[in-house]
């Protein structure tokens, strides 16, 4: 209730307490206190404290893969969450490795269409783009799109998502043109299905501005920031 409130301080001092309760009670690899150790290092990391939240999250999902093993979905789940703790703190490497092992064990537990294994495929080549690895995040963006085209509408978030990755990854290929001709149809679907205040309309705005200037059309990307600029003004 507190987390929901935003109320970040409260949270976290009231997690403490509750993973000191469980862990005298229970013992520091119960299920339930492991829970208690997750939902408080959420906590801390909506207040900013993300190095403890990023060792509380390491030392859960230790005792979590020693209790249900390292193939448990709440094992992948929280690994994933590691990893995201790594990028924020800028250790990309290692963040990338455990980002390949979550997505390869999901692929292997329950296939490549599952959406466990296409949320930790996005998270992967996140990884991919933050390594320079543009060409692997290409093919992997490429390949989940597919998948979300396949099986999703078109216009549905996650689809869209998809293809804007994707025209991303052709920009840091230097595949300008191309990723412009993306974003442009990517963008007018997110106006005509979300409207033009949509966060995510906005952010797909921002983006095409951007493959605009490196395609060498100036005018065209600052026209897309402006108008960027001022729907952000007009919501916020």
């Amino acid at each position: 209730y507190l987390f929901a409130k935003g109320d970040f301080l409260s949270s976290v001092e009231l997690g403490r307490e509750i993973v000191r309760t469980w862990t005298a009670r229970l013992g520091a690899d119960h299920l339930q206190t492991l829970g208690a150790n997750r939902r408080l290092a959420a906590a801390l990391w909506a207040q900013g404290s993300y190095d403890e939240a990023r060792e509380l999250n390491r030392t859960t999902l230790e005792r979590l893969r020693s209790t249900v093993g390292e193939d448990h979905e709440e094992s992948l789940a929280l690994a994933g969450l590691v990893a995201a703790d790594l990028r924020v703190t800028g250790d990309f490497h290692e963040s990338l490795e455990l980002d390949r092992s979550v997505f390869e064990h999901s692929v292997r537990l329950y296939g490549r269409d599952d959406p466990a294994s296409l949320t930790s495929g996005h998270n992967y080549s996140v990884s991919l783009r933050m390594n320079g690895r543009f060409a692997e995040a290409y093919e992997l963006d490429s390949k989940t799109t597919e998948i979300y085209l396949r099986t999703l509408r078109p216009a549905s978030q996650l689809s869209l998502l998809a293809v804007n990755n994707v025209a991303r990854d052709l920009r840091e290929l230097g595949r300008f043109a191309e990723s412009v001709d993306l974003q442009e149809r990517t963008v007018a679907q997110y106006r005509q299905y979300y409207g033009d205040t949509h966060p995510h309309t906005l952010r797909a705005i921002k983006n095409l501005s951007v493959s605009c200037r490196k395609a060498g059309d100036r005018e065209r990307g600052l026209e897309l920031a402006r108008e960027a600029l001022e729907n952000y003004r007009a919501v916020l």
